[in-house]
């Protein structure tokens, strides 16, 4: 039974969550909009989430984590859908998903402890099914990275956990007197031209923002002796670019319409890697550098 829907609007999808409780969405205002009647969205919704809050989730599954996060997963191959498991890092099953094979259609089952009356699923899970659904209909990728508004694009600063991104950000948004848009991670969408957004997964930032700039240029970040711009091989940019995205491998094909992704924002977009002192020199640095390699994007 749907008790409470809602509307998410990330990177110009939209998708529709139908909960089987009351929940709330203050804070996440720009993304979300309450729909008031149960069949409202349904007709213009990319996705559709139908999210089932429970007090508990049984399960005998031996656990195997996939990836080094507080996050684990396991997957099943279902003939037409896919069945999904999360567990936090204690081994304990904390939702459960199934989904068809376009990742459009969702069954969210998850626990009231996690979901804490808050209208917005776990970050790991969401992006977890996001990405399959981008990767799917290869629509674009998830960066992890920060942004910045200049010159009316997006500057994404992006690299490894603690290589500076948030530092880079904060000193150049200082100096350019803007605002940091996201500082987790980025929507990339693959459009007639190359687009970045914000998304409503940014905990640092104090109010999420609902933004849409093309993307200027990707600065792979860390921290440094002095300031130092390094351009990049098509090689090492891909590389970067692997360490720094949410892969879609659990996904047919997945790797290949990445590297299919990467190789368009290559073409497209200047990449280069940047070492830094944390100071408003470094800023002011890098800002006249991006300024110039705004010249080099296409059109």
């Amino acid at each position: 039974m749907v008790i409470q829907n809602f509307k998410l609007q990330v990177g110009e999808i939209t998708i529709l969550y139908e909960y089987s409780h009351p929940v709330n969405a203050q804070g996440f205002e720009p993304f979300f909009e309450f729909l008031s009647r149960e069949n409202d969205g349904v007709q213009s919704a990319n996705i559709i989430n139908r999210v089932e809050i429970v007090d508990n989730i049984s399960s005998n599954d031996i656990i195997y984590p996939l990836v080094a996060s507080t996050v684990y997963w396991k997957m099943w191959d279902c003939n037409h859908t896919y069945e999904i498991a999360f567990y936090n890092n204690k081994g304990l099953l904390t939702s459960r998903v199934t989904t068809n094979k376009q990742f459009s259609t969702n069954t969210i089952e998850i626990l009231s402890s996690i979901l804490n009356n808050t209208v917005f699923i776990p970050s790991d899970v969401h992006a977890f099914l996001m990405v399959g659904y981008l990767s799917s209909h290869e629509f674009g990728l998830f960066l992890h990275g920060s942004m910045v508004k200049f010159k009316d694009t997006g500057i994404v600063f992006s690299g490894v956990s603690g290589s500076g991104k948030s530092t880079i950000s904060s000193l150049v948004s200082s100096v350019n007197n803007s605002s940091i848009i996201a500082d987790d991670r980025v929507l990339v969408r693959l459009k007639k031209d190359i687009e970045c957004f914000s998304t409503p997964y940014d905990w640092k930032i104090e109010r999420c923002k609902n933004i849409k700039l093309p993307l200027g240029c990707i600065v792979f970040v860390k921290h440094g002796n002095c300031n130092m711009i390094r351009t990049l091989s098509t090689e090492e940019k891909i590389r970067y670019l692997f360490k720094t995205n949410l892969l879609p491998f659990y996904i047919p094909d997945g790797m290949a319409k990445i590297v299919n992704a990467f190789n368009r924002i290559i073409d497209c977009v200047p990449i280069f890697e940047y070492s830094f002192l944390p100071n408003k020199d470094a800023a002011n640095y890098i800002l006249s550098y991006i300024e110039e390699a705004l010249s080099w994007r296409c059109k």
